[in-house]
């Protein structure tokens, strides 16, 4: 959840100090973070008052994720089924997750059949041409209609979130997760933290920076996205609350932490306090159906 909040309403020589092209850029030199000093009380670092209405982060705020299957891909998946002559084969779609051109959601593209391979001392089967960060659907081809529709348990759900965790808690860049991967345009997002100087003046630093992860942060910042419901936006939030990388968030005290959004529609950046469901927010799932 996030709401906005009025930094704007600081001195206009604060922001000019807080927004410059330097920043933007990223400290990377030794002499800059240096020169940081991290104020020396952590409490009522900024003002959480509520400037406008409540907002709730998802993946998908405006549409349901959309699934797009290649001709091509399903076509070599019935000729391989017609094949087999078994009663029942498992097999396997690939390919990728894409944010909408209009940032409103998201689009999985499975566009490669992958008949899979039996493994050995393990019930099913398992895909045989799986690339990193490959988004990976079952699928089951039946002579006669199956009792229960789940062709995944929800013990195998629980592993590969288990896998999402330890890639959103790693030190590597992060698109959404090393299971689904989100494209955007290349060089269209900029991305980093959020930290402050003794004066209490933000200052924006480069995700790709080393030492930005040792340093106390009190947020995030993104350019580029539409508007701050993009998944781009969400996707970030949930790799600094949960990021083992880092090393010290100064979060509010209700648990709050800055993102700031450098949109696209808008001339001035956006300010929002963020925080988790809950007082300590889990990586978790639910398992859900939809039909369109």
């Amino acid at each position: 959840m996030s709401y906005p909040v009025n930094l704007q309403a600081l001195p206009r020589e604060v922001l000019e100090e807080v927004f410059s092209p330097g920043n933007m850029r990223g400290r990377n030199s030794v002499n800059s973070f240096s020169q940081l000093s991290f104020p020396k009380s952590r409490s009522a670092l900024w003002d959480g008052s509520p400037a406008g209405d409540k907002l709730r982060l998802q993946l998908c705020c405006h549409r349901k994720p959309r699934v797009v299957l290649l001709e091509k891909a399903l076509r070599l998946a019935l000729r391989h089924a017609r094949h087999s002559n078994r009663p029942r084969l498992q097999c396997f779609f690939l390919g990728s997750v894409s944010v909408d051109p209009d940032e409103e959601g998201i689009t999985v593209n499975l566009d490669r059949f992958d008949p899979g391979r039996d493994q050995g001392g393990a019930a099913g089967r398992v895909p045989s041409a799986l690339l990193p960060r490959d988004v990976l659907v079952p699928c089951l081809f039946s002579v006669q209609s199956e009792a229960a529709c789940d062709i995944q348990s929800e013990a195998e759900l629980r592993q590969s979130f288990k896998a999402l965790q330890q890639a959103v808690s790693s030190r590597l860049s992060l698109d959404l997760s090393q299971l689904l991967r989100i494209r955007a345009q290349p060089g269209s997002h900029q991305r980093g933290f959020l930290t402050m100087d003794h004066t209490r003046k933000l200052v924006l630093l480069l995700e790709s920076d080393p030492k930005a992860c040792s340093l106390p942060l009190v947020g995030l910042w993104l350019s580029g996205v539409t508007h701050v419901c993009s998944p781009q936006v969400w996707a970030r939030c949930v790799r600094f609350m949960f990021s083992s990388a880092l090393q010290d968030r100064v979060l509010s005290e209700s648990g709050c932490f800055l993102l700031v959004v450098f949109g696209s529609t808008h001339r001035t950046p956006q300010f929002f306090q963020c925080r988790g469901p809950g007082p300590e927010p889990q990586l978790d799932f639910q398992l859900l159906t939809a039909s369109q």
